[in-house]
């Protein structure tokens, strides 16, 4: 008989990401404080930008790495996350960058190198706080830093998308590093085999608990514009409804002006 547990859904989508670029991180090397992976940021800043590493080097020595991790967390929690990893951060007057997007040509081999060099990463069942040992059922992460949690749950086990909203709810601090609006995670998911819900922003008073009506991928991107917790499906229909345009799994939309939306709407 298969395993209908919690856990094998974990594996099926651990399996098919590891098979499709991504990499495994160890939860072991998380810090909780910062809600990053240090080493795995190091290694990544070390091997791609080398010139720079080895000026700060010069300047701090042994204590370089932690120098970087500061300057790193301190420009996240100033600027964003989204903003460091598209722009990079200051240390010491250097500009280093904590990813690289990809080009909009392939005339430099050095850029395409570059973005060939991110790292995305999984972690299953990470520990992220450090007044508990309550765990995510999947963290991804870019170069080190959390970018999306996604709670699982099997509804052949009884459970179903509507326990992870209210875990996500009722269980999970927004006041925790890695749920600090802007700062580190950009986006949670909670996923069962049916449904996808997800939210831009974990806070506690401003939650969606909306009827489960399917709705377009644009209406659910235009509501997590605003930091809610979607109370609906999202269903993968193409749609021009508002002021977007949207397939929402294939991971690409158009955002129109109003003018433009406005005259689709009266037609």
């Amino acid at each position: 008989m298969p395993e209908t547990i919690e856990k094998s859904f974990e594996t099926v989508i651990e399996s098919y990401l590891l098979a499709n670029g991504y990499m495994a991180v160890d939860r072991a090397g998380f810090d909780r404080a910062r809600a990053i992976f240090p080493e795995v940021v190091l290694s990544f800043i070390r091997e791609t930008q080398p010139k720079e590493w080895t000026r700060l080097e010069a300047l701090h020595g042994a204590k370089t790495g932690e120098q970087v991790l500061t300057d790193l967390c301190k420009w996240m929690d100033t600027y964003g996350s989204l903003a460091t990893l598209r722009h990079g951060f200051k240390c010491y007057g250097r500009t280093l960058h904590a990813a690289f997007f990809k080009a909009a040509h392939g005339l430099n081999p050095e850029l395409d190198a570059r973005y060939a060099a991110n790292r995305v990463g999984l972690t299953r069942q990470l520990h992220f706080s450090e007044r508990n040992e309550k765990s995510l059922d999947v963290t991804i992460s870019l170069n080190g830093v959390p970018v999306a949690t996604i709670e699982l749950k099997n509804p052949l086990t009884g459970q179903t998308v509507d326990d992870a909203r209210r875990q996500y709810r009722q269980d999970r601090d927004p006041r925790e590093p890695i749920f600090e609006f802007k700062r580190r995670t950009l986006v949670h998911f909670a996923v069962d085999t049916e449904a996808v819900f997800m939210t831009t922003r974990r806070a506690a008073r401003r939650i969606s608990c909306r009827s489960t009506k399917a709705v377009t991928a644009a209406q659910a991107i235009r509501r997590t514009h605003k930091g809610e917790l979607i109370g609906q499906r999202i269903c993968g229909k193409r749609s021009c409804s508002g002021t977007v345009c949207s397939t929402y799994w294939r991971g690409s939309f158009t955002c129109k002006s109003r003018r433009s939306a406005a005259r689709t709407a009266g037609r």
